[in-house]
């Protein structure tokens, strides 16, 4: 790592920090200004601090060994952005703020706060405002990375950031960012050390979830709320499900897109008391109307705007990089097991809020993952043609989630649904798997998909790659009329994230040889930064 970039990661960060301050300074200038620009200089005053104390830490991190080198080239290319972006904004601010203190402060002019006057403010805070946004959110993934780098030189870095911010404060919102680190550094610690707290206080006794109501959706075997599903009972399932638990316990669901976890509840044969599976438990968000899954809006065929479609695919994509960030693999990416809760009162918004769950068969990086598969077709589907079929002979990488996120992109984007059912009736269920929607032109995959196809791929030369194939086909060739060149190559590139002409993930075959750090601040580059970027 040299020595002069981290020293320019300081510098820009310092930079970044003071040319906010002076932002928000000049802001207390248009104290008597409009309603509107008063609501946007509250807007940026709340974001900001918790972007302070991000970049407090990354000023503080001046030790070469605190830094992977991919992730450092990341957070200094994202803080020169915002060095420009906020430049940009101070030079426009200042502007406006000198224009009226020339005007003669007993003229109507002034004491109405102008028209060009108001044009320019409002111009300034309007970029300052999105951009700020727009940047955390891009910047949030690729910091909390920094919890998977294994120094304690680290931890007390970040303790004394947040026992700092709680001196100036004493709403602890702000510091947030910081907590959640430090809960996701003391949770991995504890891993890697094998001292993690006593797992029993993680279990919920059923008394405890027996008053709450349980809804059931379609299309998945997800319980809504408080249960999620049935988990492997193996000892090292048990300890994974344990390890994640501890880690959701600490989460922001509505930066993370996961939901935060109230703790387990193990379930038990009566006669014996032997462990029969294991259920994670959430807490809900507020919401009056039930949950339902991404396979159900996608069949319901609910017609939303381009934005709606376009903001759903950044909340997928931010759910599956804060799992990695959280130091797992999920192993089960498909519409059944994205869950949205619609908005109470937000046209603008109709297909609400999406989180990703089901984690049915996810482990946790550092672990040796097995080599089970099954023949169901409409789970292969989302499955990289190397963990396809009933014998399956690569171990699980994050590349493996990747592409099945970008199957699911390109169901989302098509707003199509790639699996029909004929019936729901319970236990009679039938699935299509043509991929073929009637009266409608569509590329077809080169043969009908049934679960007899993936039986015996381990023995057909070739296996099922004509089926990814397929699908980049599709992407490439409906994609880009209805959602743009940008999103199509992010499809695209997540569906070759393993292909050896794809620039984007290239040399990553495996996790990296760090832990999936690499392969994680390449997602954020190059996935998650490239679709918060799609403006409509």
């Amino acid at each position: 790592m040299s020595a002069e970039l981290i020293l320019a990661i300081v510098g820009v960060a310092g930079g970044c920090i003071q040319l906010a301050n002076q932002a928000l300074s000049t802001c207390k200038a248009y104290r008597d200004a409009p309603a509107d620009l008063e609501k946007k200089i509250v807007i940026v005053e709340s974001i900001w601090p918790k972007v302070q104390a991000q970049l407090q830490v990354v000023c503080q991190m001046s030790d070469q060994g605190l830094w992977n080198d991919e992730l450092a080239d990341c957070h200094f290319a994202l803080l020169q952005q915002l060095h420009g972006t906020l430049l940009q904004a101070v030079s426009r601010l200042e502007m406006a703020a000198s224009a009226m203190e020339s005007q003669d402060k007993s003229s109507n002019i002034f004491r109405k706060f102008g028209r060009w006057k108001y044009a320019l403010a409002n111009k300034a805070l309007n970029a300052l405002m999105t951009e700020l946004e727009a940047w955390q959110s891009r910047f949030d993934p690729s910091w909390y990375l920094i919890a998977r780098i294994a120094s304690k030189v680290l931890d007390p870095v970040l303790a004394e950031s947040w026992r700092d911010r709680e001196q100036v404060s004493n709403s602890n919102s702000n510091a947030r960012p910081l907590e959640n680190m430090l809960a996701l550094r003391k949770a991995l610690q504890e891993q890697d050390e094998g001292t993690a707290q006593d797992p029993r206080t993680l279990y919920l006794e059923v008394t405890q979830i027996v008053p709450v109501k349980e809804l059931t959706m379609d299309f998945t075997s997800t319980k809504a709320i408080p249960v999620d599903i049935s988990l492997g009972t193996s000892r090292q399932g048990i300890a994974d499900v344990e390890s994640l638990a501890r880690r959701l316990q600490h989460i922001e669901p509505d930066t993370f897109g996961l939901l935060r976890c109230e703790g387990l509840l193990g379930l038990t044969e009566p006669q014996n008391r032997r462990l029969t599976s294991l259920d994670v438990v959430y807490r809900a968000p507020r919401c009056k109307q039930p949950p339902i899954t991404l396979r159900q809006l996608l069949l319901n065929q609910q017609e939303v705007s381009l934005t709606a479609v376009v903001n759903l695919a950044k909340q997928l994509v931010t759910s599956v990089s804060y799992i990695h960030a959280c130091d797992f693999v999920h192993k089960n990416i498909r519409p059944e097991n994205v869950i949205l809760f619609p908005p109470s009162t937000n046209p603008r918004n109709p297909i609400g809020t999406a989180y990703l769950l089901g984690c049915t068969h996810f482990r946790s990086i550092t672990h040796e993952t097995n080599l089970y598969g099954d023949s169901a077709w409409h789970r292969n589907l989302y499955r990289h043609p190397a963990r396809q079929g009933l014998e399956i002979f690569n171990e699980y990488i994050m590349q493996h989630d990747i592409y099945s996120l970008g199957v699911c992109l390109l169901e989302i984007g098509l707003w199509k649904s790639f699996v029909s059912y004929q019936s729901l009736d319970s236990g009679n269920t039938r699935l299509n798997g043509d991929m073929d929607w009637e009266n409608e032109d569509c590329l077809q995959l080169s043969m009908p998909l049934t679960d007899r196809v993936f039986e015996r791929v381990h023995l057909n030369k070739g296996g099922t790659l004509w089926v990814k194939e397929g699908l980049v086909a599709m992407s490439r060739e409906l994609l880009p009329a209805r959602m743009g060149e940008m999103y199509t190559d992010i499809v695209v590139s997540c569906l070759t994230c393993l292909d050896e002409g794809n620039d984007d993930f290239a040399g990553l075959e495996e996790n990296g040889g760090d832990d999936g750090i690499t392969v994680g601040v390449r997602f954020v580059e190059k996935i998650l930064a490239r679709v918060g970027e799609i403006r409509l």
